[in-house]
């Protein structure tokens, strides 16, 4: 697996963890600074500080996808249960029914974690980039020639993989534009545009990015639901963030149409 690849997948696999990490800090915040009744900006900066460094933790132990899913799950049981300890300990507003609940989700992960298996050798293969497979397939047959300088091999790598991941570094994209107009633009009509982006990010383009390869249609679902959404807002605000958000949502369920796939792949077969 590669560095790039490595890199995506402990970002998406670690946000829960470090979501669960930001509310034992809630419970438990540091001396000095602002409660969390002010609304302050230090738990903003904190979730991603906690992100960032849980995910570049994880991208450097884990060299296998079965193996990162595992850690990351085991991460994130680790952080319920000691929650929910933390909060029925110290006498926090979590209660016995919260703890418990805590508690199922702690063992639905592990349960999760345990059933993760490793992807069998020869869908790996397949899974290459092209670049590499062309090249282990004999020449004779490739109308690829063969790339003789390492920057560009390095170069034609890197490229096939930001294709081949462009929906997770579009998702990125949204999320990072909705979170600057919330949190660093912060004035009216950008700050209400930019928190109901992050929501429509969060809860509907990040699944259908992640099932697309699994269920297509509910991945059309989703983002047309989630382009419904940012059009009322680009409707409701006059804004272009919200108008360049839908377009690109559109254009990712016109590249991914459940209809084309199959019909593609039989034309190819053929």
């Amino acid at each position: 697996m590669s560095l790039g690849t490595r890199i995506l997948l402990s970002l998406f696999a670690m946000l829960p963890a470090s979501l669960v990490a930001t509310m034992a800090l809630h419970l438990a915040p540091p001396p000095g600074l602002p409660p969390l009744s002010q609304r302050p900006v230090w738990t903003t900066w904190a979730l991603l500080g906690l992100w960032l460094l849980m995910a570049a933790a994880l991208t450097w132990m884990a060299r296998r996808e079965a193996i990162l899913w595992r850690l990351s799950l085991a991460v994130l049981a680790m952080l319920l249960i000691a929650t929910a300890a933390h909060g029925l300990w110290h006498q926090q507003p979590i209660g016995m029914a919260m703890a418990i609940s805590l508690t199922i989700l702690a063992l639905a992960a592990m349960l999760l974690a345990r059933v993760i298996k490793e992807q069998p050798h020869s869908k790996r293969i397949a899974a290459k980039n092209p670049v590499a497979t062309a090249r282990s397939g004999g020449a004779s047959d490739d109308p690829i020639p063969a790339l003789k300088k390492p920057r560009e091999a390095l170069w034609h790598r890197a490229l096939a993989s930001i294709l081949r991941h462009s929906r997770f570094w579009i998702f990125g994209a949204l999320m990072l534009e909705s979170f600057r107009l919330a949190h660093i633009v912060g004035v009216d009509p950008q700050r209400g545009i930019g928190m109901v982006g992050m929501l429509l990010t969060f809860f509907l383009v990040l699944p259908a990015v992640s099932l697309s390869a699994w269920l297509p249609v509910t991945t059309v679902v989703l983002l047309a639901a989630a382009s419904c959404g940012f059009i009322a807002l680009a409707w409701l605000s006059g804004l272009w963030q919200p108008i360049a958000a839908a377009s690109f949502v559109i254009i990712f369920i016109a590249r991914n149409c459940p209809g084309l796939g199959p019909r593609r792949i039989h034309a190819e077969e053929q």
